[in-house]
């Protein structure tokens, strides 16, 4: 799905992101692919740009296994 985010060419000079809280594909939890107008500047590519945070797996108890976060998430 191609959202419609927009940035101004100054923004884009100032080095900011686009496809934030208000992009269609971010509110329908969708990463923006290849076709997004925004291209480099879409803040909504973690997965395709391989930005994870650090997680280890652990084993739990009574629950199996279980995974932490290594570093604080923001939320």
């Amino acid at each position: 799905m191609v959202c419609d985010c927009l940035l101004m060419k100054e923004e884009r000079a100032r080095g900011l992101m686009g496809c934030g809280e208000d992009c269609l594909n971010r509110m329908l939890m969708i990463e923006c692919g290849s076709r997004c107008p925004l291209g480099e500047h879409c803040s909504n590519k973690r997965f395709q740009k391989k930005q994870y945070m650090k997680l280890t797996p652990f084993k739990t108890e009574k629950k199996g296994w279980g995974l932490m976060a290594l570093e604080s998430i923001p939320g």
